[in-house]
């Protein structure tokens, strides 16, 4: 099956939710996006069984999720696009789908700030429990210290010195 057969067969069952966007590459309504997952995954078709990358991207008015699937059987493979409002960025879990969606998801809500709804286990992967904002938005400005630890990003022993930074 090549993509323009795999566009057909979203389009014939989701309509206008689904839309080319660059070859490999469709955009779906957010609000679908665990329906068309069940799709992919479920299809005889498509047979879209593996969720190789789920992740995020930060753009000017929205938080952009790319889920990266692969048919090993069918030997095909397929990207979806789906954007967020950034103020409230918010969309089902796949974890239902794609066990793989996991950890994916809690990175993504991590460092993008992202919220998976009904998401089994929402806890940080990589930062403190306490850290503040989300590292991977544009707009995110890191803290110079951490519970009084500082973690700027020079060498206090090459100031004392004399020594140009490196």
């Amino acid at each position: 099956m090549n993509f323009e057969d795999i566009v057909k067969t979203l389009k014939a069952e989701f309509g206008e939710t689904v839309k080319e966007a660059a070859p490999g590459t469709v955009v779906a309504d957010p609000g679908e996006i665990e329906k068309i997952a069940l799709f992919c995954r479920d299809n005889p078709l498509l047979d879209f069984k593996a969720l190789i990358a789920l992740s995020g991207v930060d753009h000017p008015g929205r938080i952009e999720i790319v889920l990266h699937l692969a048919s090993y059987g069918k030997k095909h493979f397929l990207v979806i696009k789906t954007a967020l409002d950034r103020n409230k960025p918010e969309i089902s879990t796949l974890e239902n789908v794609w066990k793989t969606a996991n950890w994916h998801e809690r990175e993504c809500a991590e460092l993008l700030g992202v919220l998976f709804k009904g998401h089994s286990d929402p806890r940080k992967l990589l930062l403190p429990d306490d850290w503040l904002g989300y590292p991977l938005r544009k707009d995110y400005v890191p803290p110079t210290e951490y519970h009084g630890i500082s973690h700027s990003r020079h060498n206090p022993v090459e100031k004392k010195r004399g020594a140009p930074p490196s």
